[in-house]
């Protein structure tokens, strides 16, 4: 089961990350000595408060945080952006995923948002979530 995260997921939800770190090796990671648990606290205690939402699923084991931003050229437009998907199983992921789908749906036919997006790394084919790849990640 897939729900909101709240404060009390925060330590977790660093758990995770540090998963998700030894996982991947991310570049913005690598570096450990420049990890702060207040920053993080801080930038998911903003997310909850109104900047997007949080998942997390049961047992902790996968999170994905997603932020609601304007639009740089159009006044009073908003897009959904998923921030931060990480899960221990594919399972999860997708779980996690199709929550977030869900939810930015809702949101796009309540007119919140215009748009929402997330990323992914690899060859995966997401058409089957009625979704269309837009572009290309590109990192130097």
């Amino acid at each position: 089961m897939i729900r909101f995260a709240n404060k009390y997921d925060y330590d977790k939800i660093k758990d995770l990350l540090i998963d998700f770190y030894k996982t991947y090796h991310h570049v913005l990671a690598v570096d450990t000595s420049k990890w702060s648990s207040t920053h993080v606290d801080l930038v998911l205690s903003n997310i909850e408060a109104g900047l997007g939402f949080i998942l997390i699923d049961e047992k902790s084991t996968g999170f994905l945080a997603a932020v609601r931003i304007p639009c740089l050229w159009i006044p009073d437009t908003y897009q959904l952006q998923e921030a931060m998907w990480h899960g221990k199983s594919t399972r999860v992921k997708v779980e996690l995923l199709k929550k977030y789908l869900e939810i930015a749906s809702d949101w796009k036919t309540n007119g919140k948002i215009t748009e929402y997006y997330f990323n992914s790394y690899g060859e995966s084919d997401f058409t089957k979530y009625n979704m269309k790849q837009i572009g290309h990640l590109w990192s130097s």
